[in-house]
């Protein structure tokens, strides 16, 4: 494949825009979409909604006008651009040629996905007529896109997460859990040392919880005896919801909303460590911090909410969704949702706070947040759906909640 395209510089980065057909960037292009086989994607699944409306306007205007470019990723390996001597300024056009990966695999879409899937459902449709209008289709096939090209060391691909997360900022629609859990995943994969260690460890917690078992279990015996030694139930099994953009995800409460709730915690337990760890190499880093996530998932957070679920039973339902997969969450009760999870992590955080000094003093720890629980007098009915704790769900609402708990 050849192209001619304009070549410029923003800061470090270059980029290349050019114009390419329907036909060119569909058979040549991927999208990076998070499932559970491909958690290194950042993008959400298709929404149908938004994929039907532009079908639809597809099929009304006869000249249909999309003025703004379409963003493709591609790995610099794969980009061979021409001699540039000839070029007597930047602002000329540069030949550029791309070597053809086998598959369609050579660009990823950053931006523009809907547009061109939702082309791509159009000529389908077309397609899948008996009297299918071959000159419609050929046009729609030859339709032409802006674009720009950015090519990305193969080795840096963060740098295209936090592209997409730029371009996508301020787009209310668009939830951005994936975004900021890929931009995490991306500095593990390409060991990045100057990490949030707060950011890290949480997210280490999170999928522990959600995957019940070991963040990264292969690497140490300590771990495997942690899981030896807990067999208390794990409620958060399958209950965070990773894609909050995709409907089939089972789950009673988003990665995001998740994190905030631990956020204070996991800054305690990061803010003495800040010093200590800038100087280790990358490896003992994520040692470090995968066995510490650990021993908080199991040894703190997987017991204080087998109390929560001993004192509040009913507001827990144990279901087998398949040979795999069980969940115990209860969508009718607010416990497990951001009243219950904030209020409720909120009175162990003050407890760790108050434990700073021995805050690995995991049994300490339980048994006051358990004096807490077992002495409350809230009732499992009081956290049902619409009921007392209706309409507190600020801030203010979830300390009212802790308070109430605490009584």
């Amino acid at each position: 494949m050849e192209i001619n395209a304009f070549k410029y510089c923003q800061g470090n980065q270059n980029f290349y825009s050019t114009v390419m057909t329907f036909e060119e960037i569909i058979n040549n292009s991927t999208v990076s979409i998070y499932s559970k086989n491909n958690r290194l994607g950042y993008q959400r699944s298709l929404v149908e909604r938004h994929l039907k409306k532009i079908v639809v306007s597809l099929k009304t205007d006869s000249t249909p006008i999309s003025p703004t470019s379409i963003l493709l990723g591609i790995d610099e390996e794969n980009l061979i651009q021409e001699d540039e001597s000839s070029r007597k300024s930047s602002r000329d056009a540069g030949y550029i040629k791309l070597k053809k990966n086998e598959g369609n695999n050579t660009f990823r879409i950053i931006d523009g996905q809907h547009r061109i899937m939702a082309m791509n459902r159009y000529i389908q449709e077309l397609s899948d007529k008996d009297d299918k209008d071959t000159d419609k289709i050929n046009k729609l096939n030859s339709y032409e896109f802006s674009v720009i090209i950015m090519p990305i060391n193969s080795n840096k691909k963060i740098k295209e997460v936090e592209v997409f997360q730029s371009i996508n900022a301020k787009a209310k629609p668009l939830k951005t859990d994936l975004v900021k859990l890929a931009l995490t995943r991306y500095e593990e994969l390409e060991r990045v040392k100057d990490l949030d260690y707060t950011n890290h460890l949480a997210k280490r917690i999170i999928f522990s919880l959600n995957d019940d078992k070991l963040y990264k279990e292969d690497e140490s015996k300590e771990d495997e005896s942690l899981m030896d030694s807990n067999s208390k139930i794990n409620v958060w099994k399958n209950g965070i919801i990773i894609d909050v953009n995709n409907d089939d995800e089972i789950g009673i409460i988003g990665y995001n909303a998740f994190y905030k709730s631990l956020e204070l915690l996991c800054k305690i337990y990061t803010t003495d460590i800040q010093d200590e760890l800038k100087g280790i190499s990358y490896e003992d880093l994520d040692k470090y911090l995968n066995v510490l996530s650990n021993k908080i998932t199991y040894e703190l957070i997987i017991p204080c909410w087998k109390i929560i679920m001993d004192k509040w039973e009913n507001c827990f339902s144990y279901k087998k969704l398949s040979f795999d997969d069980e969940i115990y969450y209860d969508d009718s009760y607010y416990i497990q949702k951001n009243m219950g999870l904030r209020s409720l992590h909120n009175i162990l955080t003050t407890i760790v706070k108050k434990n700073n000094d021995n805050k690995e003093d995991f049994s300490k720890i339980i048994n006051e947040f358990e004096t807490i629980i077992i002495s409350s007098k809230l009732i499992s009915e009081d956290w049902e759906k619409g009921g007392r704790f209706k309409g507190l769900s600020s801030e203010a609402g979830f300390k009212h909640i802790e308070s109430i708990i605490k009584q």
